[in-house]
């Protein structure tokens, strides 16, 4: 009776590539300080930005504009 060797075996979950759910917004619990409450306001702009940049591009890409 040969036993096998034992496999080693890697965590990876099925799902890897998705993140933890979010804690609750900043906007509910407060800001720790003026510092984190700006980067928060900039990266809303930011994604805003984005947002209206895709939509400037596909109308153009269209012909609408």
């Amino acid at each position: 009776m040969s036993e096998e060797p034992k496999k080693k075996k890697y965590w990876v979950s099925t799902f890897y590539w998705m993140k933890p759910p979010p804690g609750p917004s900043p906007l509910l619990k407060g800001f720790a300080n003026k510092q984190q409450k700006a980067f928060y306001v900039t990266m809303t702009a930011l994604r805003i930005a984005k947002f209206l940049a895709i939509v400037m591009v596909a109308l153009f890409l269209i012909g609408r504009i």
